[in-house]
């Protein structure tokens, strides 16, 4: 499957180089889950594994960055972003589960 992966990571450089100037988070996540559903319709499957995954290393990512990750949570504008990218992420996993063809999904 490295090469499918290696197909959607294309896609998605890809269709956020599209993004417009002035697009937002919800763009983002638009984007990924389009790109991520088309993935997932082409027949590859994804796993709850892959979502926790895909979702741990944002949270990880953002952590890195707004100083969540070693420190007690504070207030800042990139928690505030984590917790949206959460709530896309949701939707995207919503998305993906009732395109069909997904396995493991609950």
């Amino acid at each position: 499957m490295e090469t499918d992966m290696k197909e959607l990571i294309e896609n998605l450089k890809n269709g956020l180089d599209k993004l417009p100037n002035g697009s937002d988070l919800s763009d983002v996540g638009n984007i990924i889950g389009i790109i991520v559903a088309e993935y997932v319709k082409k027949g590859n499957t994804l796993n709850d594994c892959d979502f926790e995954d895909f979702n741990n290393g944002l949270k990880h990512g953002l952590s890195l960055v707004d100083g969540t990750h070693d420190n007690p949570p504070i207030i800042s504008e990139l928690q505030i972003l984590r917790d949206e990218m959460n709530k896309q992420i949701t939707i995207l996993t919503e998305q993906v589960k009732k395109i069909g063809g997904v396995t493991g999904l609950k």
